[in-house]
């Protein structure tokens, strides 16, 4: 009847805006952040992730006739924070070695997780917007992908949790990294959402052609990204130079242990017995690896810290790149202290070190310090860690690969720049044990696998307690260790020279989402047109 349906009006807007629907106006896009880290979460597949935003899309259509941007700000920024709080738990977990303070670590947890949110409000309020004229299927993947480049910018940057990473188990959907980056995946899960979300609100308002549209879309897009995945996972690698064997050695020395002092020589014994297991198991080796400050003492210093690292290298004659904490004296600054990696020839000749370049902030050094005085004089219980400036490229038999450090491998233009300067095959060397058993090792360990499809290149990858793995250009790991065993595997794999468009072109995609974004935005006010979903 036409008097029910004018009456149904009302009833929802009360129900947001009463006393309890205003409770609830805040509870139901927070509980779909939730619903939307569900793909990053253990025991979750990750091809959840198609339909996780789904919820939150049709919360923002539910409240397209109230224009105001500041509400769309408001329910976005409350699901980007239940989305942050719920990835991000382990940061409150944090072992006490890395902050001593547990207040500190519950205080960032909630402030992280507010920063964060704020660029889903900000994409929900461009899409309120914008929505005036374009359709969300193809304005939502845009702006979406805009706010996730910036959410990666600066000295706050912190991609993670980026929708596309949830696919990384899913080899033939992410092979469009080669192409954009975790950008080109991440835009087609947003599409795909949208397109699902539309295809619902078309059968709900008893559309059918425009949900049967809709949902064929979304279903052609996931057909055209696998077989095109299909066709690139089936493609020969093309080798430049012999096959390597290479070693990723997991200590699972924990986080108490590691720092004590009357624990180094058994942290080295543990790190060099394990390396000459896989050696005589294994045979000749072309590269051992241990994991980020595995070596927990001041070789270059404690020279007999240094003894054992070389006697291993002449027992084995297996070449060896070791993590450890370095220190530089200077005469104008005193010392200035590095998260380094060091490689080790043959013959025990150092031939390289890689100095962190990207360091954690609040974790290995303040944002701005040295630069702000104030903040230079703060004291979180973090490191006081310098940042490298040299891309180093380690010479290995005839090859070259780049090491990079922990955090490192979430940054694209980071590990980019390495394949653009000629590494062959990349190292990642990490320290994951403050992580414990949360979700977080398994996240970081498929950020790491996104840079090997985006590069093309083979990833050796070492963790203390986990997760450790060597895994090929399209991102399959090939062996690995499990979080908190203790043990070392091997596996062959080919140096190659990176030529996929996303290490030739960089952020091209972000660039070409910003003018779209500009040009959506730009337009939209002057249209009152209501679009398909919005």
């Amino acid at each position: 009847m036409p008097g029910g349906s004018r009456n149904s009006v009302p009833e929802r807007t009360d129900l947001r805006g009463g006393a309890g629907g205003g409770r609830l106006a805040l509870l139901v896009p927070f509980l779909a952040g939730v619903v939307a880290s569900l793909p990053f979460q253990k025991h979750v597949p990750g091809a959840f992730v198609l339909f996780s935003l789904v919820p939150f899309l049709l919360i923002l259509r539910s409240e397209s006739r109230d224009r105001s941007l500041f509400r769309a700000l408001r329910t976005g920024w409350l699901f980007g924070f239940g989305f942050f709080l719920a990835l991000l738990y382990w940061v409150a977990l944090l072992a006490e070695t890395e902050i001593p303070v547990r207040a500190i670590a519950a205080g960032g947890y909630l402030l992280l997780s507010a920063y964060l949110a704020f660029f889903p409000g900000l994409f929900a309020a461009a899409l309120r917007l914008g929505s005036r004229r374009f359709p969300a299927f193809l304005l939502a993947p845009v702006l979406w992908g805009v706010l996730e480049y910036l959410r990666a910018s600066g000295p706050l940057g912190f991609p993670w949790g980026a929708p596309g990473y949830a696919l990384i188990e899913y080899a033939s959907l992410v092979q469009i990294a080669r192409l954009g980056g975790v950008d080109a995946v991440t835009f087609a899960v947003v599409a795909v959402n949208a397109l699902v979300a539309e295809g619902m609100v078309g059968f709900a308002r008893e559309r059918p052609r425009t949900g049967v549209a809709a949902f064929a879309a979304a279903a052609l897009l996931l057909f055209g990204i696998g077989l095109d995945g299909v066709r690139a996972v089936r493609s020969k690698i093309r080798a430049e130079g012999r096959p390597l064997r290479i070693a990723v050695v997991q200590p699972d020395i924990s986080a108490e242990k590691k720092w004590d002092e009357d624990y180094k020589e058994k942290s080295i014994e543990i790190l060099g017995g394990l390396t000459r297991e896989a050696a005589e198991r294994e045979g000749p080796l072309d590269l051992a690896v241990w994991p980020e400050t595995g070596v927990p003492a001041y070789v270059l210093h404690e020279h007999r810290y240094l003894r054992m690292i070389l006697e291993v290298v002449e027992e084995t004659g297996v070449p060896l790149l070791f993590g450890f904490p370095n220190a530089e004296y200077r005469v104008e600054t005193g010392y200035e202290y590095y998260n380094s990696a060091m490689l080790l020839d043959r013959e025990g000749r150092s031939v390289g070190e890689y100095r962190k370049i990207h360091l954690v902030p609040f974790g290995e050094r303040l944002p701005l310090h040295g630069k702000v005085g104030w903040i230079t004089d703060l004291n979180f219980g973090e490191a006081d860690f310098n940042p490298g400036t040299s891309y180093t490229v380690f010479p290995l038999g005839g090859t070259s690969f780049s090491a990079n450090i922990c955090f490192e491998a979430i940054f694209p233009p980071l590990i980019r720049r390495f394949a653009r300067e000629g590494s062959r095959f990349l190292v990642n060397l990490t320290n994951d044990a403050w992580f414990g058993t949360t979700a977080a090792p398994h996240q970081h360990a498929a950020m790491a696998r996104m840079r090997s499809v985006e590069t093309g290149l083979f990833l050796a990858r070492s963790a203390n307690t986990g997760i450790s793995l060597i895994a090929d250009p399209r991102g399959r790991v090939l062996k690995s260790i499990g979080l908190f065993e203790r043990g070392a595997v091997t596996a062959e794999i080919l140096p190659v020279r990176s030529r996929t468009f996303s290490v030739r072109h960089g952020d091209w995609l972000p660039a070409v989402e910003a003018a779209l974004a500009a040009i959506f935005l730009l337009l939209s006010p002057a249209s009152r047109r209501r679009t398909l979903l919005f």
